[in-house]
């Protein structure tokens, strides 16, 4: 039976080098051929939210000469059948909370060649992501983003889940927020940011390395950018830029156009006055990556504000996730912002029973301050009446309510 077992194993494995077109190490010298940056095996980044568009960057930190991917999208919401979104058929859908990063270096748009290790920052669709690293010198992987995912080496199957993993971007937190007179005031809290590289341990490329697929091995030093430690919180800035109820990204995110910088506290608290954004404008507060020495050119994070809404990180429930446990479950979710929020409401949905509120008495918010918190509550499996998904309903000081997209568990 082990025998089977390790074949199988074997054959599946072999099947993802083939699909992902592993047939050398890829050609560094010139990128107008070919480069590819693009998820071959289907393994997606998990509960990041992109029910309206997701942003991407990628760049190789202190390159003699600049090389990054510029403005081009390199994140696909879906998998649209495609190139480059055409990689995860099936399994990468619109608001599903899924994403892939696929494009090519040889693609018009890019700037430069990578030869050495690259960042890829990711901005779901609420400015929460994630900061990736790779090497490329591995043959076996290139720079397949898949080689800093997490890998099931018993199912063979790899993902990244934002909630999970801890992921963070350097994404500012509105910890208070103050509309008067024409004037925004924020506070803000700048947590520092965390990398996840092909060096991590349980990743699909420590997986390969492991089992002699990687006969180059992986420079976890670096060419360029130190991986035994962390990056640092770079520098806060403010733009402001056209945005709508569909896409909340800001246009620009480079800094060193329509950005201006503001102070940060060595706490990474900070505070900000701008002026109340006009009509179809927002203001952007976003954060840049410091790598080694190196900051990065282009915001790694963001939270926005417009004139209608006083802060993009509403009291709606972020990272929503339901796992049964037993007899019961657990429901789990966090906010950015309690700005305004009375509590929460839990539902069961589903085909079975329709919406059933599993809640007796809104759930309190408990932020100090407005600040964001984090909330686990608990609901026996009988409650549900054999629906299998969770709904988490913001309840706001004025009556009115934000819902969370369905989860499914």
């Amino acid at each position: 039976m082990e025998v089977h077992k390790v074949m199988r194993r074997a054959i599946v494995l072999a099947a993802i080098l083939v699909v992902a077109g592993f047939a050398g190490p890829p050609s560094r010298a010139v990128c107008g051929d070919s480069l590819p940056m693009t998820n071959f095996n289907a393994f997606p980044i998990t509960n990041c939210p992109d029910g309206k568009p997701a942003i991407g960057y990628a760049y190789q930190p202190g390159a003699a000469v600049p090389t990054n991917t510029g403005n081009l999208d390199i994140i696909c919401e879906a998998d649209t059948g495609v190139a480059p979104c055409n990689t995860m058929p099936g399994t990468n859908d619109l608001g599903d909370g899924k994403v892939a990063i696929s494009t090519d270096w040889g693609n018009g748009g890019i700037i430069g060649c990578p030869n050495g290790r690259v960042m890829i920052e990711l901005q779901c669709n609420d400015g929460t992501g994630a900061l990736l690293s790779l090497e490329g010198r591995c043959s076996a992987l290139g720079y397949n983003p898949e080689g800093a995912y997490h890998f099931d080496s018993g199912t063979f199957a790899g993902q990244l889940d934002l909630v999970a993993t801890g992921q963070r971007n350097g994404r500012p937190r509105i910890t208070s927020f103050v509309r008067s007179g024409g004037m925004d005031q924020f506070q803000l809290q700048i947590d520092p940011p965390v990398v996840q590289s092909d060096c991590s341990p349980g990743t699909f490329a420590r997986f390969l390395l492991d089992g002699g697929y990687c006969p180059e091995g992986i420079n976890c030093d670096g060419d360029n950018l130190p991986i035994a430690s962390q990056p640092g919180r770079g520098r806060l800035y403010s733009s402001t830029q056209p945005c709508s109820s569909t896409d909340t990204r800001p246009t620009n995110r480079n800094k060193a156009t329509g950005w201006t910088t503001h102070p940060i506290n060595p706490d990474g608290s900070a505070m900000v006055s701008l002026n109340t954004p006009p009509t179809g404008m927002c203001n952007f507060l976003g954060t840049t990556t410091l790598v080694g020495t190196a900051e990065s050119d282009f915001i790694t994070g963001f939270v926005s504000s417009s004139d209608t809404d006083p802060s993009a990180a509403s009291p709606v429930a972020e990272r929503v996730r339901a796992s049964r446990k037993g007899n019961a479950v657990e429901v789990a979710f966090e906010t950015s912002s309690e700005l305004g929020l009375a509590g929460f409401n839990v539902y069961a949905a589903g085909k079975a029973k329709g919406e059933i509120k599993l809640n007796s008495a809104v759930i309190s918010s408990k932020g100090v301050g407005g600040a964001g918190a984090s909330y686990s509550v608990s609901f026996s499996m009988g409650e549900f009446k054999g629906n299998r998904s969770v709904i988490v309903e913001s309840v706001m000081t004025d009556g009115t309510t934000l819902r969370a997209p369905k989860v499914d568990f």
